[in-house]
């Protein structure tokens, strides 16, 4: 009776989620599903192994559900007109790319990698686009994606924010996507992907993560943040 509540209330906490963040019915069977063949007492292992699992697959939903609700503050700021850059770029090249081109991508994690929990984090990104000899206006978006601690193949929750929404020009920018991660944040190691989308176009993606813990001391030494079963 106890692993069937179990189990029960896990299901029902993953019905509101499997729309948005990438969960199902199919995730929670695999994670409850007992390896038992060689077990003397199968019936007791059944119910250990399910009720381990389904435990298990709690915090993940509950790791889903406080990213999925989290709220991302974006910024986002011209540090170089795209006259600037047309000019840089052609001191080392004979003419302009047809298309719109990303030259320099790159980003970072503001404190690091070790994240404290109920303290900004951000992921910082600087940008550099130079415009196409063939076109007048760029769109530039930047996207940013979370994933399962347990499994870094699934998505949490993305996110595209308009980079350039009011020049609508190529440029050199400096954007954040900043938040706060609550307390009672399973621990782990989360992957995030940050790319651009240059008119409709994505780019390859810059790998980041993050390992959440709950304080951070002054010799750098850190308290993993507690898993809520």
């Amino acid at each position: 009776m106890f692993t069937k509540k179990i189990t029960a209330i896990v299901i029902a906490a993953i019905l509101p989620l499997s729309a948005n963040a990438g969960w199902g019915l199919d995730d929670i069977k695999k994670s409850v599903k007992p390896d038992c063949a060689n077990s003397k007492d199968k019936a007791k292992c059944n119910q250990k192994a399910i009720a381990n699992t389904a435990i298990k697959a709690g915090a993940l939903i509950a790791a889903s559900k406080l990213i999925y609700d989290l709220f991302i503050d974006f910024k986002t700021e011209e540090v170089n007109s795209e006259k600037e850059v047309k000019e840089a770029y052609l001191k080392s090249n004979k003419s302009l790319p047809k298309k719109p081109t990303v030259t320099f991508y790159k980003t970072n994690v503001d404190p690091g990698k070790i994240v404290p929990v109920g303290k900004p984090t951000t992921i910082n990104s600087q940008l550099t686009v130079v415009a196409g000899s063939k076109s007048s206006n760029v769109d530039i978006e930047e996207k940013i994606v979370f994933f399962d601690n347990d499994d870094d193949t699934k998505e949490v929750r993305s996110l595209v924010k308009k980079v350039n929404e009011k020049t609508k020009q190529a440029g050199a920018f400096e954007n954040s996507f900043t938040f706060t991660l609550p307390v009672g944040m399973p621990q782990g190691v989360y992957k995030i992907k940050t790319s651009l989308i240059v008119d409709g176009v994505e780019t390859a993606p810059q790998d980041n993560e993050m390992q959440v813990v709950l304080n951070v001391f002054e010799d750098r030494s850190y308290q993993i943040a507690a898993v809520r079963y």
